[in-house]
């Protein structure tokens, strides 16, 4: 995301980075969900010290790929979070279940996929997931899918989509979540970060964006 913290600071945004703390993939839940709970852990420190730092400030979290799921996370508990743009990202188990079209999710093997939802571990990571979509209204959320993205499949965005607005729809509030397709892979282009950052800025600081 270092594409998308300098784009962030051009647009007159504090910005800070977590990362999961090593590079995992779903083939080893185990290390998956231990991982993700420290990045968790750390971006939680982050927008405590941010708030030491700006009290009251307002406040974005973005993220792309598996780092948009960490950012719905982090958004979804704490009550600081005002808005939520994730690239090339969508729920667990969307993505799972487009996957069965595809030869494999995340560099998992379709066959592995499967299995991999019998797995304790992995089924409590899906199920934290999920709660944190739940738990992601009234914030505003913005979406960003690549239409090319072989990796989180623009049908797993899509689906994030309806999730998100099925949930927001109780509230009167379906506005608040958006979704922009992008002829685009598994990527961090340009246009894409340039939305994402204009999208939040625009939210937190002028608080009434066009779109």
């Amino acid at each position: 995301m270092r594409t998308a913290l300098i784009e962030g600071a051009s647009q007159g945004l504090a910005a800070v980075a977590v990362d999961l703390p090593y590079r995992v993939t779903p083939s080893d839940p185990i290390r998956l969900t231990k991982a993700f709970k420290e990045a968790v852990k750390r971006g939680l420190k982050e927008l405590e010290q941010l708030e030491k730092e700006w009290p009251g400030a307002e406040v974005g979290v973005a993220g792309f790929s598996f780092g948009g799921i960490l950012a719905f996370r982090l958004a979804s508990l704490d009550p600081r979070v005002k808005a939520v743009a994730s690239i090339c990202s969508a729920s667990l188990r969307a993505a799972l279940a487009v996957s069965l079209e595809l030869p494999s999710l995340f560099g998992v093997e379709r066959g592995r996929v499967a299995s991999l939802l019998r797995e304790e571990e992995f089924k409590g990571l899906l199920s934290e997931v999920d709660r944190s979509l739940v738990k992601l209204p009234p914030r505003r959320v913005l979406l960003i899918g690549g239409l090319r993205d072989k990796v989180i499949p623009i049908d797993a965005v899509r689906y994030t989509y309806h999730l998100l607005k099925r949930a927001y729809k109780g509230l009167g509030e379906e506005g608040k979540v958006i979704i922009r397709e992008y002829d685009m892979g598994h990527e961090l282009s340009p246009v894409a970060v340039n939305d994402a950052m204009f999208w939040l800025k625009e939210w937190l600081v002028g608080g009434n964006p066009t779109s």
